[in-house]
Parts: structure tokens; sequence; C-alpha cells
């Protein structure tokens, strides 16, 4: 059964029933994506359940590993013999389809969009595909998707991204943060050996702007700016960072250019360092 709330109490605005299990979906604005265990895709209008379209276009016997949404009008669908099919969200009509050398993660694989690039975390590794070829682009290795992306309600996965840099596990000590066009990290990896593995994806604040990731016994927390994320890490310790002050140019001074950094204030002399972007 699929049914949709309108209001808290909820009031059921539609209902949908077949005979078996509904699998986790996607949504592209209206359109809201189904697939079942005999993977018949289907695609309703989220506002009125009204069957919009049915993809018919999977191998035959192939099955659906995961559904994920490539805003603002196409859903990735990958099939469990590594097929990675691109659809267009108002038609249904396919843009691409591709086979993947890569193994499928059954039960811990999700697919999403950050800016230009298609990503898919599966298993212990995270790829990033092109939009328009389904072609992976790079690879990096993943601590998993439970705790690398965030889970939210109704169970779809989603990358942690702040200023336009994809925040990443790539083991349970390790903190990266990555260019979602290329795979490559941005600066220097922030370590926390020593204070237990991370098990669970960064944060970004209301503001998003700063961003807390927590491994083990550490806290650390992300400053994201125009010119990049400052690092502030309080192991064992509640007090949040203090954004740092930034001089103002004089008159007829042009303006640094902004270059993201990692700047960390575990110096003791309170004087940080910066590690710049290569």
């Amino acid at each position: 059964m699929c049914c949709a709330p309108s209001r808290s109490p909820p009031a059921e605005l539609w209902r949908r029933e077949q005979r078996t299990e509904w699998r986790l979906p996607a949504v592209v604005g209206d359109a809201l994506l189904l697939t079942d265990e005999f993977a018949r895709p289907t695609c309703v209008d989220a506002r009125g359940g009204k069957e919009l379209w049915v993809y018919e276009e999977l191998g035959e016997g192939d099955t659906v590993a995961a559904v994920g949404a490539l805003p603002p009008d196409r859903f990735a669908l990958l099939t469990e013999t590594g097929a990675l099919h691109v659809v267009d969200a108002r038609s249904g009509d396919r843009t691409v389809a591709r086979a993947l050398r890569t193994d499928i993660a059954r039960g811990a694989t999700a697919l999403a969009r950050t800016g230009t690039a298609g990503l898919l975390l599966t298993g212990s590794t995270l790829h990033g595909f092109g939009l328009d070829d389904a072609r992976l682009i790079w690879s990096t290795p993943a601590l998993g998707l439970d705790a690398c992306w965030t889970r939210r309600p109704g169970g779809v996965h989603v990358p942690v991204v702040a200023g336009g840099l994809l925040l990443h596990w790539k083991d349970g000590v390790t903190l990266t943060a990555l260019d979602p066009r290329t795979g490559r990290s941005r600066g220097r990896a922030q370590q926390f050996e020593g204070t237990g593995p991370a098990q669970c994806p960064p944060a970004v604040a209301p503001d998003g702007a700063t961003v807390y990731a927590a491994a083990g016994r550490a806290c650390a927390a992300l400053r994201i700016d125009r010119e990049g994320p400052d690092r502030n890490t309080h192991p064992h310790s509640s007090r949040p960072p203090s954004p740092p002050s930034r001089p103002t140019p004089s008159a007829g001074t042009p303006a640094r250019a902004a270059r993201p950094c990692w700047r960390s204030t575990d110096d003791p002399t309170g004087a940080p360092f910066t590690t710049a972007y290569s």
C-alpha cells in the first residue's frame, strides 16, 4: 500500500495498492517513482496518485536495486546486474542506459545528484557518473551507506554537501571534502585516529555553512564560507566554534582570490594554520 497524507493528524489524499511490496521511492518535483520486487517502475502524480507512466526498458528478468532522484527532471534506476538507466521524469523515456562494471551491494546502495554529477554509493565504494552518458567518471573508497549519507524520513539516503563539496568518510577515521565532478579530495584529509571510528554522516547546520562530524569521542566543526571550509576540532567538548575574523581590504586594494582551505584551531598557541586546496 502507498498513501499520501495531507496534514497531521493525516487525512488521506490517495491510496495505491498492489499484491507485491513497494520498495524505496524517489521524488522529482510532483513525480513519484515507485518500484516493486518484480521490477515494474511506475511513476505517479505525487499529489493525486494518478499513474503517469510505467518504465518497461529493463532487461528481461532484471530487478531494481536502487532508484534515485536526479533533479530537476530525471530519475536514475540501477538494476542488480549493474545496468544504470537515466529516465525523463515527465515522459518516462530513457535518456541513456549503460552497463556498469562494478559490484552492486544489495540493500546498501543509493543514487543521488550533486551539482553536475551523479553519485552512486554501493557497498564500500562511491562512484561519480555522468548525467548525460551514465558513464562512471571516478571511484573512491567509502565507509558505507549509513555512515556516509544521511537517512531521511521514508528511508531515502542523501549525500552531505556544503559549499559545493561532498563531505565523505573514506574510512572510519578519514574525513574528506571531495569535488563531486572529479572525486578529488580538496585539501588535506582530516584524521580522527585514536578516538574511535565514525558511525554516522556529518550534519549540516540550518545556516548551511557549518558542518559537524563525529568519530568516536571527537567532534569536528567545519565552517564553510566564500573562502572554503574552516575546521575547528573540539574533542570531549561541546563548545561551539567561533567564526574566524577576516581583514577588510583597504580602498584600492584588490580582494584576495577565494581559496578553499581547512583551518584547524588545535594549535596550542591559538594561531590557526591553513592547508590550501590543490
